[in-house]
């Protein structure tokens, strides 16, 4: 049986129900109306049958998506790869629109392009009709006649360049135009005021403009992407034309990064021979380029090139040099100037690209300075000082001492090595912009490369640790398959050769998160994403070669139960249970959430955000993309949430498929692109009945507690109330005591059964010391976690969980909610690459969807602490954040590590009649230990033999009271609840009032006891501890597709009557 489901309120064209069927068939059955809007489709026709006569074929399917952006009135910045159409579309639209009586504007960088645009729109308009077209540039005839001709606005179409624009914007002073087309974003960014000018080109009046505000009819623009910096006022082509220009970077790259710990003319040329034709050398110094490419030129057929000299490159473009050699500078020609896929194949760094700083840092730059400070602040309390006042001069100093007196090894821990009066810096980011010509995106994909580091080990370990920041894995030179690689880069360029013949080699994908964190961290691996705004709603827009993927957030749950309709929100009929959805309200003054009524329940407010807004965008976007990718979170609720958008968005999309990714980091999103798979609708099934079952339950046995107790703040539910009655009877079982005779000076106490206290004598003996290997303990689950994190850094179970959620949202965790402790290969590596030879493989289980909460990168949190500026996150992570990181990464790498060399001692006390006996931990060291030293207490070891010693009697409750943690736990070892639901089920308890939290740990109050012993008298079997274990083990059997779950809703449904009657 498939699941079933209403939609309410979500129709688009009546806004009232709309049933699974409608969605399929995509028709309004109260209005029998089209669910898409046919006269806007009508529109995307008549447009494409419009280009298939100007081109002769018809628009890609990205094309056709700026097509939709433009007819809705869209402004945006347009993300491809060179080759894919840009200026075509923007012709044609101009003309397309010129029928319509709407006035273009086509912005162009040079006055050749502008000629080249000329001769296009010429033969369209063959085609298609002739239109009224006015081009002006410099070295044009008549240019006065034409000048008169654009003031007095004799044009349907006008072609200027942006120089242009800048010197004659007077000509055009007043117009508006419907269309403008920029061709190249950064030509006009680079001149002050153009922003202003074709805001004012677009409808904008300079009030407008100054505050920062829309009103009426405007045009819409497209622009290119940057590929430089962008200009100061782009920021009023997000606050008021609804978009942010991102920039083209080199983040998506497919290179292999090798090293080889010697750098030397012999080594770099026996590299150069292996590796072939087709590779670019990069030197520190144009000296030492000339330098070695003297040497190498005897026997290789190299080149170089620089900023003044050139002609080496043409000669190495058409295969008449194998090699090209260069310095390696951000800017320099061979780092950003190149752009040669067929012929560039690999890099070959002869040292590490990196900066040199004279010790007292003369001419250092203001943002090195700034950053060098941000590093070494701890260091020194005047430079801690000095930052927070910004005085630069101070800054200066104070790190020019620290720089004389540290010693080199010292300075290794913060990536940086001291050679005589120079500090060297690794130049992280000229590294992957230069070996970035590699591996370029191409419109057919991305080629593969390979990177080739020369220099000492001590050089090489410097950029290794600063590139795994950037998700940068170095492998040694000799332990690759070199022919595979080569074999691989050919590969690549031969398939991408063949896929550019393919029309549709490029198309745009709208992949779908919950949170707009996630989204926007997804987007900033592959570089500066465009971004789009939609009445407030926020997307993302990034290119990976052969997709644009459009990252945009559902905002968490879409959808949730009715309450007053049919039975608690579910229909009942022939036999049949299907559930009613609403959309999810929240109050905007109080944050908290409901499905029906436009009120809110708790403060009355009428002002609130709705999901239904945000599945009205995601509907937009998926109109305009075509294809969709869910991306939600992998475990129940993340794939009803996926459930539910793949039904809301369905008549909207030609496709929709399931991303799963247990961390968000650049690797696992697009290995979840390249494997999409099918809607898992055992485990829709499931969370269905979870849900279903939950608020029969809870809603049934609130009722008759708020009927009972004459109070509205109560409720009760099958999981959390078998957890209440754990801290009532924990609580009795506290009130008993033991007495124990304390011996503070040996730090021992001894269980008795009368009262002993003052000077006594006792008699230690020690029986056995005995050495052994402990293992070390197993990498965190949900329980665990949450468990440490309360007793170690003195979280709360909620906090601890918004953390986990930032820490997972920013790439910096796995996935968070999970009771595995398994270990992946990739978890291996990472162990692997940190742990190096303290490194002993541990995979704590087999199989399954989820592992542990592990790092997804081999960085500390002290790391973490100091370079989280440089690592390019969504937001910060915050000083608890960090915290819980390290925490967990000392956990994982302890998991991974050798056993710890240990020494116990058993350990015998008579005292007075009473014989104790102890095993003692009395000595830990080494392997696991020094990482993760939290749970393992040594002690010291007691004197042995007959001695007098000073005795006090403690009474102790047999047992500790709960802590939160410890709560989680038993609800794991007792099978109640799932990772996504514990924190939220003792939450739930806390907000009832029905327990309270002291020193001693959880009490229940006055009013949990009361409601405990009414639910139990009156409803023990079904809120019993058993019947909830056999209830989740039911669900866990639809899950798994060994039971449907149509006889669960049976029995639970007259389970429930059976409460109400």
């Amino acid at each position: 049986m498939k699941p079933d489901a209403i939609f309410t309120e979500f129709c688009p064209v009546c806004g009232k129900d709309i049933s699974l069927r409608e969605l399929e068939e995509g028709k309004c059955e109260n209005t029998g109306k089209e669910l898409r809007n046919l006269k806007f489709e009508e529109k995307i026709k008549g447009f494409s049958e419009f280009f298939e006569q100007a081109l002769g074929s018809p628009p890609r399917s990205i094309q056709l998506m700026w097509a939709r952006r433009i007819f809705r009135g869209r402004s945006f910045a347009a993300l491809s790869p060179p080759g894919i159409g840009k200026t075509v579309f923007g012709i044609i639209t101009s003309l397309f629109l010129a029928r319509e009586n709407k006035k273009s504007y086509i912005l162009l960088p040079t006055s050749t392009l502008l000629t080249n645009v000329l001769e296009k729109i010429n033969s369209f308009m063959e085609k298609t009709g002739k239109t009224e077209v006015v081009a002006y540039h410099a070295s044009m005839k008549d240019k006065e006649n034409i000048k008169e001709k654009i003031k007095k606005g004799e044009f349907k179409i006008l072609i200027t360049t942006t120089q242009f624009l800048s010197r004659n914007f007077s000509l055009l002073r007043g117009k508006f135009f419907d269309f403008i087309f920029v061709d190249d974003v950064d030509s006009v960014l680079r001149a002050s005021g153009n922003v202003e000018r074709i805001l004012k080109l677009l409808g904008f009046s300079d009030r407008e403009i100054r505050r920062v505000e829309r009103k009426g009819r405007k045009g819409v623009i497209m622009v290119s992407t940057a590929t430089g910096r962008k200009g100061e006022k782009t920021y009023l082509f997000r606050n008021l034309l609804g978009f942010d220009v991102g920039m083209l970077t080199e983040i998506v790259r497919n290179v292999e990064d090798l090293y080889i710990p010697e750098k030397s003319i012999k080594v770099l040329e026996e590299v150069l021979k292996k590796m072939g034709d087709g590779g670019i050398v990069l030197f520190h110094e144009e000296e030492e380029m000339k330098e070695v490419l003297k040497e190498i030129k005897r026997k290789l057929k190299a080149g170089y090139v620089t900023a003044r000299r050139k002609k080496d490159l043409e000669r190495f473009a058409r295969g008449e040099l194998d090699y090209l050699f260069g310095v390696a500078a951000f800017y320099g020609i061979l780092t950003r100037g190149l752009d040669l896929p067929g012929r560039i194949k690999y890099a070959v760094f002869y040292g590490i690209p990196h900066f040199k700083l004279k010790l007292n840092l003369e001419n250092a730059p203001s943002s090195v300075l700034l950053r060098l400070a941000q590093l070494m602040h701890e260091e020194d309390e005047e430079l801690e000082k000095a930052l927070e006042e910004k005085n630069e001069e101070k800054i200066r100093e104070r790190l020019s001492l620290l720089f004389s007196s540290l010693s080199s090894e010292e300075l290794l821990k913060y990536r940086l090595i001291k050679e005589n009066d120079y500090l060297v810096l690794p130049d992280i980011r000229t590294y992957i912009q230069a070996s970035g010509r590699t591996s370029r995106l191409t419109r057919g994909g991305i080629t593969r490369g390979a990177s080739i580091v020369l220099d000492t080990p001590e050089r090489i370990t410097l950029l290794e640790e600063k590139g795994k920041f950037y998700g940068i894995e170095w492998k040694p030179f000799s332990s690759i398959s070199l022919p595979s690689i080569l074999k691989e880069i050919e590969e690549s360029r031969k398939k991408i050769k063949e896929e550019m013949e393919d029309r549709e080699v490029i198309k745009p994908l709208l992949f779908v998160v919950e949170s707009p964190n996630k989204a926007k961290q997804i987007a900033k691996f592959f570089g500066v994403p465009n971004t789009g705004i939609v009445n407030e709603a926020i997307y993302y827009e990034i290119s990976l070669g052969r997709d644009v993927l459009i990252v945009a957030p559902s905002l968490g749950h879409v959808s949730d139960l009715v309450e007053k309709r049919e039975f608690h929100g579910v229909r009942v009929e022939d036999g049949r249970f299907i559930p009613i959805y609403g959309p999810v309200k929240r109050c905007k003054k109080c944050g908290h959430q409901w499905v029906e009524g436009k009120e809110c329940p708790r403060c009355g407010s009428r002002e609130y955000y709705s999901s239904l807004n945000q599945v009205r965008f995601l509907r937009m976007l998926a109109e305009e993309a075509g294809r969709v990718m869910i991306g939600t979170d992998p475990d129940h609720e993340g794939e009803k949430i996926a459930w539910d958008l793949y039904n809301l968005l369905k008549p909207y999309a030609e496709e929709i498929k399931r991303a799963e990714f247990h961390e968000v980091t650049k690797k696992a999103v697009l290995e979840a692109i390249e494997n999409p798979r099918e809607f898992n609708e055992n485990m829709v099934k499931a969370q269905v009945v979870r849900r279903i079952e939950d608020r029969w339950i809870g809603f049934e046995l609130s009722q008759k507690l708020i009927e009972t107790f004459r109070e509205r703040n109560l409720s009760a539910g099958r999981a959390q109330t078998p957890v209440l009655s754990w801290v009532v009877k924990r609580m009795e079982e506290h009130k008993r005591h033991k007495k124990f005779a304390k011996i503070p000076e040996l730090g021992i106490e001894i269980p008795v059964e009368e009262k002993i206290e003052g000077e006594k004598e006792i008699e230690i003996e020690i029986e056995k010391i005995e050495e052994k290997e402990i293992n070390p303990p197993p990498p965190y689950s949900t329980d665990a976690v949450l468990r440490d994190a309360g007793d170690i850094l003195h979280l709360s179970l909620r906090r601890t969980m918004e953390l986990l959620q930032r820490l997972f949202e920013l790439g910096l965790i796995t996935y968070h909610r999970t009771d595995s402790v398994r270990v992946s290969e990739k978890g291996w590596e990472i162990a692997r690459r940190w742990l190096k030879e303290n490194f002993i493989p541990r995979k704590y289980g087999e199989g399954g969807a989820h592992e542990c909460i592990r790092p997804t990168r081999p960085i500390t949190g002290e790391e973490l602490k100091r370079y989280e500026e440089e690592m390019n996150l969504a937001e910060k992570i915050g000083e608890e954040g960090i915290k819980l990181y390290d925490l967990i990464f000392r956990r994982f790498m302890a998991s991974q590590s050798k056993r710890a060399h240990a020494k116990t001692a058993k350990i015998k006390v008579r005292l007075e009649g009473n014989e104790y006996e102890e095993e003692r931990l009395v000595e830990i060291k080494g392997g696991f230990y020094p990482v993760f030293p939290y749970i393992h207490r040594p002690r010291p070891l007691p004197p042995s033999g007959k001695m007098r010693v000073r005795v006090i009697c403690i009474e102790r409750p047999e047992k500790p009271l709960f802590t939160q943690a410890e709560l989680i736990k038993t609800m794991k070892e007792k099978g109640i609840g799932r990772p996504s639901t514990y924190s939220k089920i003792v939450e739930k308890l806390f907000i009832r009032g029905y327990v309270i939290e002291r020193k001693e740990g959880i009490i229940a109050t006055s009013k949990g006891k009361r409601v405990l012993d009414f639910l139990f008298s009156k409803y023990h079997d079904f809120v019993s501890e058993e019947r909830t274990r056999i209830l989740e083990e039911k669900m866990q059997e639809i899950e798994e597709g060994k039971s449907d779950c149509l006889s669960l809703l049976e029995e639970l449904y007259s389970e429930i009557k059976r409460i109400k009657d």
